[in-house]
């Protein structure tokens, strides 16, 4: 080998191990909400409801990157990673899309390539901080800064409130089907009572037609709806006579408005506890705060029974989640808020599979003791600590778009203002450490759901039931006893599917069995002789 070949040799090493050693390195300059006008990212503070777009903007310098690397996105208890192809030194700006059902300060953070995965050293933990935002709960959220530390960067906004109180958006045209369908075993039957719910109008449903037809023995009849015997006045259609040994069926279809759900805090936050105080002097609210002070025999271990407001464990939970003499420190709309991140922080959503034990609780203390629940666990867990507090509550339930999809929440009633919703199962999903307050007040797929009704308890003469998701089992007298029956419900959106058709023919579109079909498949949850506890 030549000298000179020599020089070019130790040259060649020199390149390549100051190649080895250059480090990329990434800088973050701006982080920010923003929205995308004319294919342009800009700063923008979002709606409530709006999507909750977060920007970030860096420079890339000491590259090509080995390998394509993450941008972390956080915002809330949510996480969005987005792999980034561009490698060259450049000034590079991205943004990720969250769309939470949460108001309030919320943070963010993000983390380029928080791997290392730019200088080859995939699953490396950076040298800079690695800022998580779930240890930031909505207590000190308020004090968290933005602050930029090289390639991370985290700090928090605030989405804009409605100009009212309770705001509705996204409205959707919805049709609406239960159906029940059932025999007789041969026998006489001397006396037969039916009950099924009616969908009412309220705050985020507007209900425009609603008919429910009825055919026996008798013939066909359409049923008029009535309230129940009790305060709460609760819509219902129900219908009691001795019938000819023959096949029944009952339809229910209602066409509606739903929309979604967003809040002004800050408005909620002026009502004062002598303001909840003075409502109690009303039938319908006091019903919906202590109605156990009614004079309705409630039976058993069901309906109203379930939530237990009275009872020394609710106390003690709501105490530990408030403090002694939470009243001179919070205002309602704040102490509810707070218990209902304690029950979310409690209670963990579960739902048996089939052949499991069912470990359910199936009362809002049994609830709370075992720390499992349902989405009809959460709501009992939810309207006892409420009730307990002077908040009128009560449980809602129905089902989503689809067929046989269940689901249950609580509401609570703000006065001067309305019924506000709050759904500890659909927290859960998000927030299982119950650090932020998604669904409290605010729902982004409120539009994808209907009430049945809002209330346990449903009473008619001698008959009663509770939790009313579906049609009620039949009562039976004589010697003839039900048999095959069955029951289903069935939600379409109009506006996405066959607007001004039969459900029949929209249903077929979605692949979805229609109501009317009689070959067996799953029962939906329904209120049955035990009484169970609405799924969701």
């Amino acid at each position: 080998m030549s000298f000179n070949t020599k020089l070019a040799a130790i040259g060649l090493t020199a390149a390549l191990v100051t190649s080895a050693s250059a480090t990329v390195e990434f800088k973050i300059t701006k982080a920010y909400t923003c929205q995308v006008t004319g294919g342009k990212i800009v700063p923008y503070t979002p709606m409530i409801g709006e999507a909750y777009n977060l920007a970030v903007e860096y420079d890339l310098t000491g590259g090509p990157a080995k390998h394509n690397y993450l941008i972390s996105f956080t915002m809330g208890s949510e996480n969005i990673e987005y792999e980034v192809k561009s490698l060259t030194d450049g000034h590079y700006t991205y943004y990720a899309t969250f769309q939470p059902p949460l108001d309030g300060k919320i943070p963010f953070s993000v983390q380029i390539d928080p791997k290392d995965a730019a200088n080859g050293g995939v699953g490396a933990t950076r040298p800079h901080p690695t800022f998580r935002v779930r240890v930031w709960e909505e207590d000190v959220v308020s004090r968290v800064p933005l602050e930029i530390d090289g390639g991370a960067a985290h700090g928090s906004f605030k989405p804009r409130p409605p100009s009212t109180s309770i705001e509705t958006f996204d409205p959707v045209n919805v049709l609406a089907t239960q159906s029940e369908f059932f025999s007789f075993t041969p026998g006489i039957i001397t006396r037969l009572a039916l009950m099924i719910g009616t969908p009412e109008t309220g705050v985020w449903q507007k209900v425009v037609k609603d008919t429910c037809k009825l055919e026996t023995g008798l013939g066909d009849e359409f049923l008029k709806s009535r309230p129940v015997q009790n305060p709460s006045f609760a819509g219902i259609y129900f219908w009691d006579k001795a019938v000819p040994n023959r096949k029944v069926s009952l339809i229910r279809q209602t066409t509606m408005v739903l929309s979604n759900l967003r809040v002004d805090a800050d408005k909620l936050r002026t009502v004062t506890w002598k303001r909840m105080n003075e409502i109690q002097g009303l039938d319908y609210f006091h019903f919906y705060t202590r109605p156990q002070d009614t004079d309705i025999h409630i039976p058993g271990e069901t309906a109203e029974n379930v939530i237990e407001s009275t009872d020394p464990k609710i106390a003690k939970f709501v105490t530990e989640a408030l403090g002694d003499d939470y009243k001179s420190k919070y205002n309602p709309y704040d102490a509810a808020r707070k218990v209902f991140r304690a029950v979310v922080r409690r209670v963990k959503y579960t739902y048996p599979k089939k052949g499991e034990p069912d470990k359910r609780g199936k009362t809002a203390v049994a609830v709370l003791d075992t720390g499992l629940g349902d989405c009809g666990g959460f709501s009992i867990a939810l309207v006892a600590c409420f009730r307990h507090m002077g908040i009128p509550a009560r449980t809602s339930y129905g089902a989503w778009l689809g067929q046989d999809a269940g689901h249950c929440w609580a509401e609570l009633y703000f006065p001067d203002h309305g019924w506000i919703l709050a759904d500890g199962s659909a927290a859960n999903g998000v927030s299982e450490d119950g650090a932020f307050a998604y669904y409290f007040g605010n729902s982004n797929n409120q539009n994808a759901r209907y009430a049945v009704a809002r209330v346990n308890t449903f009473n008619e003469k001698d008959i009663w039931t509770a939790w009313l998701q579906g049609p009620a089992y039949p009562w039976c007298w004589g010697t003839a006893k039900v048999t095959g029956w069955e029951s289903h419900t069935f939600l379409l959106d109009l506006d996405k599917y066959g607007a001004g058709e039969s459900a029949e023919k929209s249903s077929a579109k979605l692949k979805i069995r229609t109501p009317r079909a009689r070959t067996p498949g799953d029962v939906w949850l329904h209120s049955m002789p035990d009484h169970v506890i609405p799924r969701g």
